[in-house]
C-alpha cells in the first residue's frame, strides 16, 4: 500500500531553488522518490514517510515517480516555479467567475504559466474528507477548471508569473466566514490567555442554538491547513479579519499566533507572510461601529512587528453595503508587489508601499505629520474632508484641515489649540482621497494608542464582546 497525499498529483507546481517536501504512507520498508533525475530514499517508521528532494532551478514538464515495494505512483507535467498558499476567508475565496471581469477572463482563459489546486472544504477529518480528496488535483487556467479558482490568488500569480518568467502554483486555502481562530490548532490558542476566550466561547456555547456558531477554532487547522502542510513554499497571503471584527482589541494577538502557527507547521519560522489590510466598508443602515480601524491597525502592527512580512493597503477597493467587493485584481497586484519587495527584491520599497505615517510633531498649534514611501508627493484627489482628526489633552476628536506639504502633511483645527493626538481614517467607510504617486492609498494610522478611541459593536452582533 502506497498513499499520498491529494495535493501531489498531475499538473502540480513544486517550489523552486528550495528543498522539496514529500511524504506519505507505505506498508514497506522503504520509499524511494525520483524526480528529474534526483532520486531520494526514506526509511518508513509507523506506516509514514517523508523525505526532502534537492532544490531544483525553475523548469518542466517533468515526471516524479513515488516507488515502495511492489506500488508505483507517478505523476506528469510537473513544473518547476513559485508556490504560494492563499489563505483566509470569504474575500479571499470569493471566486475568479465573480470577479470584476471575471466572466471574460474565464471564457478566455489559456496558458500554463498559473495553476491551483484547492484544499478541500471539509469541517472534519474523517471518510469525507478522504472523499472529497480523491477527487481533487491540481487544476491549469482553461475555462471548466480556473472558474472556481481564488480571483485574488489568479490576479497575484498571473502578474507574478509575468513578473519572474516562471510558472506560479497557488494553494487555495480559504472558507467564507471563518474566524482566524478555525486556521489554527486548539494548542496554540492555548498558549496565550488574551484569545483563549475563542475556545472557551465555543465550548461553552448553547448547541441547541448551533446553527448560530460558525466553525470555530481548530478546525480548518486540522481538516485543511494539516492536510498540505509542509508543501514547500515560497510564502503565504492571507486576506481574513471581517469575521473577527467583534473582537477587534484581541485581533492582533490572534493573527500573530496565526503566523507563528503556520511557521510551525511548516517548519520554517522565516517564511514570508504577505497580508492583506481590510477595505473600506459599512452596511446599509447600520452605524458606523469603529471597529475596522482597530483592526486594519493590528494588521499593520503584524507588518511594523514580525520578520519577513507584507502589507497589502487596498483601502479604496471596498464599496457600501458590499462586504465582497469585486475589484480583485487591484488586491493581486498589491500583494504582488510586495511579494516581488520583500521576497524576490526585484523592485524598490517605493515601488511596493503607499504613504504609510512615520513621526509628528507640534509646532505653534499645527501638527506635523510625516510619511515613509512618499518621496515623490502625496496626491488628493477632492478638496472634501479627507479624513484627518486631530485632538487636545481632552482627546476629543475634531475634522482638520489637512494641507499637503512634499512627504508631510500639516493639521490644524480651530477647535484644538495645542493637538496631542491625530489619526487618519478612523472609521469603517469613508472616501478614499490621498494616494501616493504610485497609486497606493495613504495607510490609515493614530498616532498613539492611548488616545481614548473605542469601538461600539459590530456587524455581527451589534454589542462588543
Amino acid at each position: 500500500m502506497l498513499k499520498m497525499p491529494s495535493v501531489f498529483s498531475d499538473s502540480m507546481v513544486l517550489q523552486r531553488d528550495k528543498n522539496i517536501a514529500v511524504w506519505g504512507e507505505s506498508d514497506s520498508d522503504f520509499v524511494t522518490v525520483e524526480l528529474n533525475g534526483k532520486t531520494v530514499e526514506a526509511k518508513t517508521n509507523g506506516g509514514m514517510w517523508n523525505l526532502y528532494l534537492p532544490p531544483l532551478h525553475a523548469g518542466g514538464p517533468y515526471k516524479m515517480t513515488i516507488k515502495s515495494g511492489n506500488d508505483c505512483i507517478t505523476y506528469n507535467d510537473i513544473m518547476i516555479g513559485e508556490v504560494w498558499l492563499a489563505g483566509g476567508q470569504s474575500n479571499m475565496e470569493l471566486e475568479l467567475k465573480d470577479c470584476k471581469g471575471g466572466t471574460e477572463i474565464v471564457k478566455n482563459a489559456s496558458g500554463d504559466n498559473v495553476r491551483f489546486y484547492y484544499t478541500p472544504k471539509v469541517t472534519s477529518v474523517g471518510q469525507e474528507l478522504e472523499e472529497a480528496e480523491s477527487k481533487s488535483s491540481w487544476e491549469k487556467f482553461i475555462p471548466n477548471q480556473c472558474d472556481k479558482w481564488s480571483a485574488v490568488g489568479y490576479f497575484f500569480a498571473s502578474m507574478l508569473s509575468e513578473k519572474l518568467g516562471v510558472t506560479v502554483g497557488v494553494i487555495g486555502c480559504n472558507w467564507g466566514g471563518t474566524s482566524a481562530s478555525c486556521w489554527i490548532s486548539r494548542k496554540f490558542l492555548e498558549y496565550d490567555i488574551r484569545i483563549i476566550s475563542y475556545l472557551k466561547e465555543y465550548d461553552n456555547r448553547d448547541k441547541s442554538l448551533e446553527e448560530a456558531y460558525n466553525e470555530c477554532p481548530g478546525s480548518m487547522h486540522e481538516s485543511m491547513i494539516k492536510r498540505v502542510a509542509p508543501y514547500t513554499l515560497a510564502g503565504f497571503l492571507y486576506y481574513q479579519g471581517e469575521e473577527d471584527d467583534h473582537k477587534p482589541y484581541t485581533y492582533y494577538e490572534l493573527l500573530l499566533t496565526l503566523v507563528r502557527q503556520w511557521r510551525y507547521d511548516w517548519k520554517d519560522d522565516k517564511l514570508p507572510f504577505m497580508l492583506v489590510q481590510l477595505p473600506i466598508y459599512q452596511e446599509e443602515g447600520e452605524p458606523d461601529y469603529k471597529n475596522w480601524p482597530f483592526i486594519r491597525e493590528a494588521q499593520m502592527k503584524l507588518y511594523d512587528t514580525v520578520k519577513n512580512t507584507g502589507i497589502a493597503v487596498i483601502l479604496e477597493t471596498g464599496e457600501y453595503n458590499n462586504i465582497h467587493p469585486v475589484d480583485k485584481k487591484t488586491v493581486g497586484k498589491r500583494l504582488m508587489l510586495q511579494a516581488m519587495y520583500h521576497v524576490y527584491g526585484d523592485i524598490d520599497e517605493k515601488e511596493a508601499y503607499g504613504p504609510i505615517y512615520d513621526s509628528y510633531f507640534v509646532e505653534n498649534g499645527i501638527m506635523y505629520i510625516k510619511f515613509k514611501y512618499a518621496e515623490t508627493g502625496i496626491i488628493c484627489n477632492t478638496e472634501e474632508e479627507c479624513g484627518f482628526e486631530i485632538a487636545g489633552a481632552d482627546k476629543k476628536y475634531y475634522p482638520a484641515k489637512a494641507v499637503i506639504l512634499g512627504d508631510s502633511i500639516t493639521l490644524s483645527s480651530d477647535k484644538v489649540n495645542i493637538p496631542l493626538y491625530a489619526r487618519y481614517f478612523w472609521t469603517n467607510y469613508h472616501k478614499v482621497s490621498l494616494f501616493g504617486a504610485n497609486g497606493i492609498p495613504v495607510a490609515p494610522f493614530r498616532t498613539s494608542t492611548d488616545d481614548g478611541a473605542i469601538c461600539t459593536g459590530s456587524r455581527n452582533t451589534g454589542l462588543f464582546k
